[in-house]
């Protein structure tokens, strides 16, 4: 028999908002005997529909139990009409508890609104209906849960515990069966059909997002590292041979040394200084493309061009299409191994 607690303010209650006091000892009394007149019910109700289902008639066809033809008889007579009226008067009780419910509840304010009753509760109401009877069961399930809540134990907690534990467990085992099913269909798919198209397919609706998303990593990454150039010695190196490149072009021109050694004195220093003049010449030349090429409003450019490049590329490459089916079948696989790995 269940146990009930005779210190109220221990009860966990759920009937009401919190600013209400918990069920009283009658309540709890109600809810117990109305789940047992309910199990009653349904218990009757699945042996009726049993015994009187064409398959158990069958089977003392097959079988010639002469007995149990006798008494199933003597069941669709007599005892099968009484069920039913018993049913009925059952079915006409509920209907007059739905309506008292209802009305001490629009009383007392339960909801704010009066019609709202037969909404929360739509499976008593639809219960109420001789071909919907089974749903009655929904709330035997709702008075176990409010009288577990309230303290008062109908099934044991090692119950509880193990059908929880073995609940998840099925739920989590038929979640990686669906998973695992989609993953081979989605791979299917795209062993059967022409990955270009859907490479392309997806390409199309996403180039807007696929430029941004490149641009702002050509601009976070590159850009950076295009400005660490000039003050590189990759730089450095470039002003030389620049100039050296330089220096050389003027050595090597004939013109220029003889105009230089018709100048007295001065036409011999200058072209003394030839070589640092080209050193010079290359710094300056290094300096001004680094400004005009590096600038913000070029690499910007650049960039941009470059994202829009990528996002209209067109996918007729051999290897970019077998790189592309390749990841997604990476990326399939590694869903697989994550799914089905032990928990750890």
């Amino acid at each position: 028999m269940p146990n009930f607690s005779s210190d109220n303010a221990k009860i966990v209650h759920l009937y009401h908002t919190s600013d209400k006091p918990p069920p009283s000892r009658a309540k709890l009394i109600y809810d117990v005997l109305m789940l047992v007149a309910i199990c009653v019910d349904l218990l009757v109700l699945l042996f009726d529909n049993i015994v009187m289902s064409g398959f158990v008639a069958q089977m003392v066809s097959w079988f010639n139990w002469g007995h149990v033809a006798s008494w199933l008889s003597h069941y669709k007579m007599h005892t099968h009409p009484t069920l039913e009226l018993a049913g009925g008067i059952f079915t006409l009780f509920l209907v007059l508890e739905i309506l008292w419910r209802w009305a001490l509840a629009v009383y007392r304010k339960v909801y704010s609104r009066w019609f709202f009753f037969p909404f929360v509760h739509w499976y008593e109401v639809l219960g109420c209906l001789p071909w919907l009877r089974p749903l009655r069961l929904l709330r035997a399930l709702v008075l176990v849960r409010r009288l577990h809540m309230t303290g008062v134990q109908i099934i044991p907690a090692t119950w509880l515990t193990t059908a929880k534990f073995y609940g998840e467990r099925g739920v989590e085992l038929l979640s990686e069966r669906v998973m695992l099913r989609v993953l081979s269909n989605a791979r299917e798919q795209i062993r059967n059909r022409d990955i270009q198209s859907l490479a392309s397919r997806v390409l199309d609706d996403n180039r807007a997002q696929i430029e941004q998303v490149v641009y702002r990593l050509l601009a976070q990454e590159v850009t950076p590292r295009l400005n660490q150039i000039v003050s590189s010695e990759v730089n450095a190196h470039l002003a030389e041979d620049i100039g050296q490149a330089v220096a050389q072009a003027l050595s090597e021109t004939p013109e220029l040394r003889r105009y230089l050694r018709l100048i007295p004195i001065a036409g011999t220093m200058i072209e003394g200084q030839i070589v640092d003049v080209g050193r010079h010449i290359g710094e300056q030349v290094t300096r001004r493309v680094n400004e005009r090429l590096l600038s913000a409003q070029t690499l910007d450019l650049l960039m941009a061009n470059i994202a829009k490049g990528v996002g209209e590329a067109n996918l007729t490459d051999p290897a970019l299409l077998a790189l592309i089916e390749r990841l997604v079948n990476d990326s399939l696989s590694s869903i697989e191994a994550q799914i089905t790995a032990p928990p750890r």
